[in-house]
C-alpha cells in the first residue's frame, strides 16, 4: 500500500514546471508614422499585393505562385517535419510498452540409449526427443515528468513549429514582392522597347532629312553624322532590351515552378503598364508586431529559448521512472497460465550527484541564448520600424518625382501638338517637328520608368509592412 501511495503522489506531482515563464519585452512604438505627407496613404487595413494594381494577369500569377513555387513547397515540408519532431517529444510523456513473442524448437544430438542404461535385457532405444518452448512477455517503462522536463521539450518543439510557420510566411512576403517587382519591371522594359523603336523611327526620318539637306547644300555633313550617331546608339538599345525582357520572363517562369520558356509565348506581347490605386492603406506602426513574420519569428524564438532553459533546469532535479513486466513461458502455445507465468514492477530514482558542474553550465548556456533572443526581438522590432518608415518616405518621394515627370511629358506632348500646327501652317520645318516628337517620346519613356519605379517602391513598402500572407487558409 505504501508503494502505491508513493506512486500516486508522484503522479499527482507530475507536471510541475521549473524554469522561467515566457514573456516578451515591451518596445516603445509610435502611434502614427513619422512621414510628413500622408495625403496618399490611409490607416486602413492592408490589401493583398495584387489588389494594389489593376492587373488580372498579375493576380492570377500570384495565386499560382503560392501553390507552385518550389521554395514554398520546401518550406511547407519543413513545417511538417517540425510537427513530427513535436509528436516525438509529446510521445515521451506517455509510457513505453514493448512486447516480445518467441518460439524455440530444439532437438539434442541423435544417439542410442545403451541396454545397460536401464536393465539387463533391454533393447536399445533411439534418442529422438524434440523440445518446444513458447515465450511471450511485455515490458513497460514510464518516466514520470516530475519537474516538467518533457513538457518543456514539447513547448520548445511547438515554438519550433511556429518559427517554421513564420519563416514560411516571411518567404511568401518575399516571393510575392519579388514576383510583382519582376512582373512590373517586365512591363516597363516592354514599354521602353516600344518607345525606343518609335524614337528610332523618328531618328531615321531625321537622318534622311539631314541627308536631303546635305544633298541640297543646305547643311554640312556634321549634322548628318551627329544624327547617324544618335540613331546607331539608340538602335543598340533594342537588342539589350530584348535580352532583358527574355531574362525577366525566364525568372517569372522559374518562380512559378515552370521551365524558363513556359511563359515566353504568354508574356512576349507588350501590355499597358499596371495602374496602382490612388490611396494606399498602411495601417498603424503597432500593427507590425502581428503582421511582420520576422517579428513573430523572433517572438517564438524567445518562447523556444525559454522552454530550453526549463529543460536544462529540470536536468538538475531527480528523475523517477516506473518499470513493469508480464509474461509467460510454456511448452504449449495454448497454455498462458500456470507455472510459466511471470510479472514484476518497480521504480527507479536517479539523482545527479556530481557532473563536474556541466549541468549548471548548461543552464547558463541556455539562459544566455534566451537573453540573446530577447535582444534579437527588440532589434527586429526597431529594424521593422526603420524599414517601414524608410520605404514610406521613398515611396512618397518617388511618387512626387513621377508626378513631375508626368507633367513634363504632358508639356512635351503639348509642344509637339503645337509644332504640328505650326508645321501645317508652314511656320516650322520638318526637322523641328521631328525633334519635338522625339523629345515627347523621350519624356514618355522617362515617365514610364519613373512610374514603374514608384510601383516597385510601393511593393517594397508593403513588403516592409509584412503584407501578403494574412488571408491564407493553409499553414
Amino acid at each position: 500500500m505504501r508503494i502505491r501511495y508513493v506512486i500516486f503522489i508522484l503522479l499527482a506531482a507530475a507536471g510541475c514546471r521549473v524554469g522561467p515563464r515566457h514573456s516578451v519585452p515591451e518596445v516603445e512604438i509610435s502611434e502614427n508614422w513619422q512621414s510628413d505627407s500622408l495625403s496618399t496613404l490611409s490607416c486602413g487595413s492592408l490589401l493583398e499585393v495584387g489588389e494594389l494594381f489593376d492587373d488580372c494577369l498579375l493576380n492570377t500569377y500570384l495565386e499560382q505562385l503560392l501553390h507552385d513555387n518550389y521554395d514554398l513547397k520546401r518550406a511547407s515540408i519543413k513545417i511538417c517535419e517540425a510537427f513530427a519532431l513535436r509528436d516525438i517529444s509529446a510521445a515521451k510523456l506517455l509510457p513505453f510498452i514493448d512486447g516480445r513473442i518467441a518460439y524455440n524448437s530444439a532437438k539434442p544430438a541423435g544417439g542410442i540409449l545403451q541396454p545397460g542404461d536401464f536393465s539387463s535385457g533391454s533393447v536399445g532405444i533411439p534418442l529422438n526427443i524434440k523440445q518446444q518452448t513458447f515465450i511471450s512477455d511485455f515490458d513497460a517503462f514510464w518516466e514520470i515528468d516530475l519537474f516538467g522536463r518533457r513538457q518543456r521539450e514539447v513547448e520548445s518543439a511547438t515554438a519550433s513549429i511556429q518559427m517554421e510557420r513564420a519563416s514560411y510566411h516571411d518567404l511568401i512576403v518575399s516571393l510575392t514582392a519579388e514576383f510583382s517587382r519582376t512582373y512590373l519591371k517586365l512591363r516597363e522594359r516592354q514599354k521602353c522597347l516600344e518607345l525606343v523603336r518609335k524614337e528610332r523611327d523618328v531618328l531615321k526620318e531625321i537622318v534622311e532629312e539631314y541627308q536631303k539637306r546635305l544633298d541640297q547644300g543646305l547643311d554640312s555633313e556634321f549634322f548628318l553624322l551627329d544624327s547617324e550617331k544618335d540613331y546607331e546608339q539608340l538602335a543598340a538599345e533594342v537588342p539589350m532590351l530584348e535580352g532583358e525582357i527574355l531574362s525577366l520572363i525566364y525568372h517569372l517562369s522559374i518562380l512559378l515552378g515552370k521551365p524558363p520558356e513556359a511563359l515566353v509565348k504568354e508574356l512576349s506581347s507588350a501590355a499597358e503598364l499596371p495602374q496602382m490605386i490612388s490611396v494606399i492603406p498602411v495601417g498603424f506602426p503597432s500593427d507590425l508586431l502581428r503582421r511582420r513574420p520576422d517579428i513573430r519569428f523572433a517572438e517564438r524564438q524567445i518562447a523556444k529559448a525559454t522552454a530550453d532553459v526549463g529543460v536544462a533546469v529540470a536536468d538538475l532535479f531527480p528523475k523517477f521512472t516506473l518499470t513493469g513486466n508480464y509474461g509467460f513461458q510454456n511448452l504449449h502455445l495454448g497454455n498462458t497460465r500456470g507455472n510459466g507465468e511471470s510479472w514484476g514492477y518497480g521504480g527507479n530514482l536517479i539523482t545527479p550527484f556530481f557532473h563536474g558542474g556541466s549541468l549548471k553550465a548548461n543552464v547558463k548556456r541556455f539562459q544566455f541564448i534566451r537573453m540573446e533572443s530577447l535582444m534579437a526581438y527588440e532589434q527586429a522590432v526597431l529594424r521593422a520600424l526603420e524599414e517601414s518608415e524608410s520605404t514610406i518616405a521613398r515611396f512618397l518621394k518617388s511618387r512626387e518625382s513621377t508626378q513631375n515627370r508626368e507633367k513634363g511629358w504632358m508639356r512635351a506632348d503639348q509642344l509637339f501638338a503645337h509644332g504640328e500646327r505650326l508645321y501645317e501652317m508652314g511656320l516650322s520645318d520638318t526637322l523641328r517637328l521631328l525633334e519635338r516628337k522625339r523629345r515627347a517620346i523621350q519624356a514618355e519613356r522617362e515617365w514610364a520608368t519613373s512610374y514603374v519605379e514608384t510601383e516597385i517602391q510601393l511593393i517594397a513598402l508593403y513588403k516592409s509592412l509584412g503584407s501578403g500572407w494574412q488571408n491564407l487558409s493553409f499553414l
